[in-house]
């Protein structure tokens, strides 16, 4: 007696294996204008980490050592929701640019060091953005004097190298100590290798000036001036490449919503891989 049998196909477990997802995520502004505060914030920033690393993702941030800061919450999502493999030692990469944290004490480093490398990958830079020891910085007597701005677009660019697709969400638009705002410089460094950008305004600041550039949103305030701004002229919705239509990167630029930004971010990624052979 004959018969067929059915074939089944597993999927895969880790959708975003693979995929190396830069993070641009800083206080902002005017939270309070949207009814927000920093707490909203710091809760969008988990859940995006959290959803992306239990699908696989490998995250990466730049930024400092300080305490409650970006890099110490997301190395505490990465451990706990990091699938741990061999080659997959980390879910979670950070790069303190130079001169980061150079004023801490050697023994206070030392102990941040070893407690947020237990479960993140930190990669300490020369002001030209290649990799360094800890403590080249304090025997280096130029360290202080180090020029931030050139050294931040130099992490910028390492990061942009090693990452794949870019998530921005907030941005400080003024006492920034790089040539433009933070997340304005990697956006567009994201934009000018065709790399996929995720842009998320409902929390104001950089991303949003940047939302109404794109002509994702409707121009309703005053136009904040912060320099590098006139950089994104003649950019559009096209140029994000981020598997999202028109109307779905319009709802993830204004929702303050974060079911639904995790929801949409998760769409344009998953049809960015299915798009792509041999991911």
């Amino acid at each position: 007696m004959g018969g067929s049998r059915s074939c089944i196909v597993m999927q895969d477990p880790l959708p975003l294996r693979g995929r190396h997802v830069a993070l641009s995520i800083s206080d902002t502004p005017d939270l309070e204008n949207f009814g927000l505060s920093n707490k909203h914030l710091h809760d969008a920033a988990i859940e995006l980490a959290r959803y992306l690393i239990a699908d696989g993702a490998h995250l990466i941030y730049g930024g400092d050592l300080r305490l409650g800061g970006y890099t110490e919450i997301l190395a505490e999502v990465s451990a706990r929701y990091h699938h741990e493999t061999a080659d997959r030692p980390f879910a979670f990469t950070n790069y303190i640019p130079w001169p980061a944290s150079v004023d801490w004490s050697e023994a206070d480093l030392q102990d941040r060091l070893d407690k947020l490398g237990q479960f993140a990958l930190l990669v300490v830079l020369t002001p030209t953005g290649t990799e360094t020891q800890p403590n080249a910085r304090r025997k280096n007597p130029s360290a202080m004097d180090a020029n931030w701005s050139e050294s931040l677009t130099a992490m910028r660019r390492r990061i942009n190298r090693e990452s794949d697709s870019r998530i921005i969400l907030g941005g400080a638009t003024e006492g920034y100590k790089g040539m433009m705002p933070g997340v304005a410089e990697e956006a567009l460094l994201c934009i000018q290798e065709r790399k996929p950008l995720f842009l998320l305004g409902g929390f104001g600041g950089c991303a949003r000036d940047m939302s109404y550039d794109f002509g994702l949103l409707k121009n309703s305030h005053k136009k904040r001036d912060w320099q590098g701004r006139s950089a994104f002229r003649g950019i559009s919705v096209e140029n994000l490449n981020n598997g999202l239509s028109l109307e779905e990167n319009r709802r993830l630029a204004d929702t303050p919503h974060i079911d639904e930004i995790v929801t949409l971010v998760l769409k344009g990624l998953y049809r960015l891989d299915e798009s792509t052979p041999n991911r």
